[in-house]
């Protein structure tokens, strides 16, 4: 019996990327050996994270960094220090912002979920632009005397219309205002390591445990010195606003060999894992059913998705609710209800996965159809299979 098991829980396979609900990337064996020793030891959180930045900034380029709980977590502090500086006293005071500036500057299009973290310190968000495009002069005439800074959203997911990061950076040095850059899920490629810090971001939130492949629960905030060094003054140990996003030991020393592994690993061999992936999923659903199958490569960061259109041959919910709930569960990366198709992504797939998830599929187009109709169309397939 596996530990999950022991507690009453199924494991499933990720098929729907590095995302957080299921448990992000599998953690690599060096980075398990690594959190498994910190944790048999005790050491000085504060200095620990001292030395974190040291091997943060090495590897992003930014002058300095801390490991935080997850890049919610770094959010969070980076937008405290830009709201108290090294302030004990407006530290102490967080979340309430009375004669703080208080103010974050957000493209429209760029509010989500994780806006959370930006308010949860008392800042208040202004938006700034139209749904479909967004001018210099809206952010210039949008910043005033309470302006503590700007957030800018970069992820495979956000919404166009948005000013490009150095244009935006242009407009906020002239203003004196930081820029902070919400990267959680920019990697890969792993130049976008450096890349942000190099285009003029102050500071910039990473997560551990997705492409880097660290612990979950692990994020990196790295930037200017000064506001790092506000940032660490706002979280766990001390008492202030981020106590509740407390980072374990084992959790900064596992962020951390896992950033400097994902630094001088192979990419182009980890790209050609996914594809390989990708092929074979595609492969086995495209000979076991009637179904179009495409390999796309998701914007921004290239990772191969496996899409299948549906057609008429079943509802995609239905498919997806089927891939759910067999043995084992398979989750995948969404589906869309008005083109009715499923999208697989290999990117938290462990080895030999893919040939469970081709098959799996397949056995979910059949239960659905037989569901449907009595029948079992699942046979050879008609769709086609496009690698570009």
């Amino acid at each position: 019996m596996g530990i999950y098991e022991r507690f009453g829980v199924t494991p499933i396979i990720n098929a729907a990327g590095t995302v957080t609900r299921y448990g992000g990337a599998p953690m690599l064996p060096e980075v398990l050996d690594a959190m498994h020793e910190a944790a048999s030891l005790t050491v000085n959180i504060d200095d620990l994270e001292e030395k974190a930045g040291s091997v943060i900034a090495r590897v992003t380029g930014a002058e300095d960094g801390i490991v935080t709980a997850g890049a919610a977590a770094a959010l969070l502090a980076g937008t405290a220090a830009c709201l108290t500086g090294n302030d004990l006293a407006r530290i102490d005071q967080l979340p309430d912002t009375t004669g703080l500036r208080n103010q974050l500057i957000m493209h429209r299009v760029h509010r989500n979920g994780f806006d959370h973290s930006i308010r949860a310190t008392g800042a208040r968000i202004i938006e700034v632009g139209a749904g479909h495009q967004t001018f210099e002069w809206q952010f210039e005439a949008a910043i005033t005397d309470q302006t503590a800074a700007i957030a800018y959203v970069l992820s495979p997911w956000v919404s166009e219309g948005a000013l490009p990061l150095p244009a935006v950076v242009k407009i906020a040095k002239r203003a004196a205002v930081p820029v902070i850059v919400d990267g959680a899920a920019m990697l890969p490629p792993a130049e976008n390591l450096r890349r942000f810090i190099a285009e003029g971001a102050d500071l910039v939130c990473f997560s551990a445990g997705k492409a880097l492949r660290g612990p979950q629960g692990g994020g990196v905030l790295c930037g200017r010195r000064d506001l790092v060094r506000a940032a660490a003054l706002n979280m766990s140990p001390n008492y202030s606003i981020g106590r509740s996003a407390k980072v374990s030991k084992e959790t900064i020393v596992g962020t951390l060999v896992a950033l400097e592994n994902y630094w001088a690993r192979d990419h182009a061999a980890d790209m050609r894992l996914w594809k390989a992936q990708a092929d074979r999923i595609a492969h086995t659903i495209q000979h076991g059913t009637d179904c179009e199958v495409n390999l796309q490569f998701e914007k921004y960061r290239n990772i191969p998705v496996v899409e299948v259109h549906l057609g008429s041959l079943g509802r995609a919910a239905d498919v997806q609710q089927a891939l759910c709930e067999g043995t084992p569960p398979v989750y995948v990366m969404g589906i869309d209800t008005a083109r009715n198709t499923v999208a697989l992504n290999p990117h938290a797939l462990r080895s030999g996965e893919d040939e469970i998830v081709g098959r799996r599929f397949v056995e979910s187009m059949q239960a659905v159809s037989t569901k449907r109709d009595g029948v079992t169309p699942c046979r050879r397939s008609r769709g086609t299979h496009r690698s570009s």
